[in-house]
């Protein structure tokens, strides 16, 4: 869509400028005209795609992995995102300075260090969720933001 502005009159006459100025209006209003009903169906994405819930949730989809204890499952059908933790079950030895852990997959022990490491990755675990949640409240926002500028449908 290109736009012709009338050319500028070579005149000191105020009622031809006002008359060039007139039509310079109506170019602008009918450019607003033409912007304002314009939808993003209107104007190809290019490399740059819109947002979509469908496009956030298959790229958070695809930035998660499953870890050694904690796996996701993505279910685009209902919309949802789960991470569960495998579960074990853990007893102190009568030294207390070891572990044993009994799961689905192994009979392990651990001794102290091990067990420090393991409750730092918990904490580690921990924070990952934490941080998880407060993308998807970021992206919920975004979305929000962008339904209330309208550019969301």
């Amino acid at each position: 869509m290109g736009i012709v502005v009338p050319p500028v009159p070579r005149t000191d006459s105020k009622e031809e400028l006002d008359l060039w100025l007139e039509k310079v209006k109506a170019k602008v209003n009918e450019v607003d005209t033409s912007v304002g009903n314009l939808t993003t169906s209107d104007i190809p994405e290019g490399s740059n795609k819109y947002y979509t819930d469908e496009r956030v949730d298959d790229r958070v989809a695809a930035l998660i992995i499953d870890g050694n204890a904690l796996i996701w499952t993505y279910d685009d059908t209902n919309n949802t995102l789960k991470g569960d933790v495998t579960k074990a079950s853990a007893s102190p030895n009568a030294s207390q300075s070891s572990v044993s852990i009994t799961s689905a997959d192994a009979d392990l022990t651990y001794d102290a260090n091990e067990m420090d490491l393991l409750n730092e990755l918990k904490a580690d675990v921990n924070q990952l969720v934490s941080d998880l949640n407060s993308v998807v409240n970021s992206l919920n926002d975004l979305k929000q933001r962008l339904r209330d500028a309208n550019l969301l449908s």
